[in-house]
């Protein structure tokens, strides 16, 4: 895609490299950025007018004459209390964290611009990675959230997907957004033609991971339909930069999870050691083995069988993955949870290493 063309402008020389830095880091496919510090290089720079679709500007420089270029977006960067009007202007707060400054300026930009299509590279080769349990209370939204901390600490880019319709998001990462899946539900009802770009603009990030805050009420989801919910995950897959998408599932075995599981790549499907978990688990093999051979889906060889909360020696239970049951929890002043046990973090690692193995077996087929 043509890249947006930003335009950046303040005295603070230190601040204007961060944020370049962080803009190349995490945007260079979506944003070609110039950079300013010196009110008469910013002047002789819109001389020859050329186009910007992005201007974001201290007040030190709104009173440089810019009247008469075709700039998309008009922003200012407020550092407390701004002393005057800035008419045309959207005001942000400068001293916002990287993530939540573009992740505003790029809302703003898709709100003001919605008739414009702007397509993502898809630079990344992103596989979708659905963790499943037939049965409640599996910990499987604390394995689906553990795999994409884990995966950032190892330096491998994840997005957590939580698609439940009563969500956990919130014990293990903050609200840090305002905006919420609720958006990018009206976006997927309206057939949006650049969903991947406004998704820019609404997601959250927390230690490097990054996720959508739950929607304003668990109904929302049920009204999604299956073919939207395709238009969902390829949009979180369109914005081209995650090695790995780790969809939270709920456990239902419906059309809607049947979608799901044929669009991953992988499915971590998280069971215990006890009679019931064992008998739901058999009862999901007999409908997914039927359902496949009726639509020729390869979906059960796609799963990784993890049994969680594993009491047992390390040399039982053959053919499955175990996650060892874990007793150091720790609770954050927000609320939220943090698992503090080796044991628990080196079977996470082992699930991502069969992940990363399995990749290149389906990239070599």
């Amino acid at each position: 895609m043509a890249r947006l063309k930003v335009v950046i402008a303040d005295c603070d020389e230190s601040y204007t490299r961060r944020l370049l830095e962080y803009i190349n880091s995490n945007y260079i496919s979506s944003l070609m950025v110039s950079c300013f510090t010196k009110l008469d290089s910013f002047a002789g720079y819109f001389e020859n007018r050329p186009p910007a679709d992005i201007l974001i500007i201290s007040p030190d420089f709104y009173d440089i004459s810019v009247e008469g270029l075709d700039v998309k977006l008009k922003v200012i960067l407020s550092d407390g209390l701004l002393k005057r009007e800035y008419p045309g202007y959207q005001v942000i707060n400068k001293y916002c964290t990287g993530d939540k400054l573009i992740g505003e300026v790029l809302y703003l930009y898709a709100k003001t611009n919605n008739q414009e299509i702007r397509l993502t590279s898809g630079s990344k080769n992103t596989e979708l990675v659905g963790i499943y349990s037939s049965a409640g209370g599996t910990g499987k939204s604390t394995i689906a959230s553990a795999l994409a901390i884990q995966c950032t600490e190892l330096g491998i880019r994840s997005f957590y997907l939580n698609l439940e319709s009563f969500q956990s998001t919130g014990m293990f990462f903050s609200p840090n957004n305002i905006r919420n899946l609720s958006y990018i539900f009206y976006y997927v009802k309206e057939k949006s033609r650049d969903l991947s770009f406004k998704m820019n603009g609404i997601k959250c990030t927390e230690d490097g991971v990054e996720y959508f805050n739950p929607p304003e009420s668990p109904m929302e989801y049920e009204e999604i339909n299956p073919e939207e919910l395709e238009q969902l995950l390829m949009g979180v897959k369109g914005m081209g930069c995650y090695d790995y998408v780790f969809v939270d599932m709920y456990s239902n075995l419906d059309s809607k999870n049947y979608k799901i599981m044929n669009l991953c790549d992988h499915i971590i499907l998280v069971t215990l050691e006890e009679p019931i978990v064992n008998h739901k688990r058999i009862l999901l093999a007999n409908e997914l083995a039927k359902g496949c051979n009726m639509t020729k889906s390869g979906i059960p060889n796609k799963f990784i069988e993890v049994i969680n909360k594993y009491k047992g020696a390390r040399d039982e239970a053959f053919g499955s993955l175990r996650v060892p049951e874990f007793s150091r929890t720790l609770v954050r002043e927000d609320g939220r949870i943090f698992i503090d046990d080796d044991d628990f973090k080196r079977a996470i690692n082992q699930i991502i290493d069969i992940i990363k193995g399995r990749q290149g077996e389906i990239h070599g087929r």
